[in-house]
């Protein structure tokens, strides 16, 4: 775990890959680990903040309760990444969580059309209309 704090956004990186998997074996190891990753979230590496975005998503694919904790960090990062790989993963992760979170789908809708409004990557106007399909509600 200390590694996780390394000045070396390389080993950060691989701290978060690492965390990740031995988590996925020991799963009380969770609840030491997530106030990492919310530290992490705010990283200024981009590959640091990619890992430790995976390592969430992967975490919630199994278990979507235990990650509501980070939604905070998730949502600035949603708002403020330039980064269309790592708002594609964030989109996906929301996706995860929106069925276990009943705010969170209505919560979306402004930055989804923000993304649509701004975005030239058709990777993520289609990740955006997944996400707005799947999840905003039908407003008459």
């Amino acid at each position: 775990m200390k590694l996780l704090a390394t000045p070396n956004p390389y080993l950060r990186k691989k701290a978060v890959l690492c965390t990740f998997c031995l988590c996925e074996k020991y799963p009380q190891l969770l609840h030491s680990a997530f106030p990492k990753f919310r530290d992490l979230l705010s990283d200024e590496d981009q590959g640091v903040l990619t890992a430790t975005v995976t390592a969430v998503a992967e975490i919630a694919a199994r278990s979507p309760r235990n990650c509501l904790i980070l939604v905070p960090q998730l949502w600035h990062l949603l708002v403020n990444t330039r980064n269309n790989w790592l708002t594609i993963k964030l989109l996906k992760l929301f996706q995860l969580l929106c069925p276990v979170e009943d705010r969170l789908p209505g919560k979306l809708a402004k930055p989804l059309i923000n993304l649509l409004q701004s975005t030239k990557a058709k990777s993520v106007e289609v990740e955006c209309i997944l996400t707005g399909i799947e999840f905003l509600p039908l407003e008459h």
